[in-house]
């Protein structure tokens, strides 16, 4: 899996079995098929750039700060902190979307592994930083 798909990759992300996942998909689609005029079952991949958007620009009311949302993810929340969040995601679409891509985002870093220096060398050189110079004991018999 190198890059993911939040269809497929849902359970991975959110830390949960495969069967549970699908089960609350089900559940979603059927609530959206009884409340929608036209339904098709890629209703919602079709519609999600869009979704994400107007979540995005709907105005925070009361929103948690996005630290918030890091801390909930590594478990450095209080229990009172976790529940306040939570609720206030039941009711803001904004926070849900944030919410989601910080989970993306923690699941990608989670998958990815460090470059090597060399492979690193270009970024570092890009951002002007320099790289630390070996021991003096690994330049004198020329280790790198």
């Amino acid at each position: 899996m190198s890059v993911l798909n939040p269809a497929a990759d849902a359970d991975k992300m959110l830390h949960l079995d495969e069967k549970t996942v699908a089960a609350t998909m089900g559940k979603a689609q059927e609530l959206l098929r009884g409340r929608s005029d036209r339904w098709s079952a890629d209703m919602l991949a079709q519609n999600r750039p869009l979704l994400a958007k107007t979540a995005a620009a709907l105005a925070p009311k009361d929103c948690p700060e996005p630290k918030q949302f890091l801390r909930l993810l590594d478990g450095q929340i209080t229990w009172r902190g976790r529940l306040e969040v939570e609720h206030h995601m039941t009711l803001c679409w904004r926070c849900v979307d944030q919410m989601c891509r910080f989970r993306e985002v923690s699941a990608l870093a989670r998958l990815s592994s460090p470059l090597s220096d060399s492979a690193a060398e270009p970024y570092w050189t890009a951002l002007g930083l320099r790289t630390a110079a070996p021991p003096l004991w690994k330049r004198l018999f020329g280790m790198r």
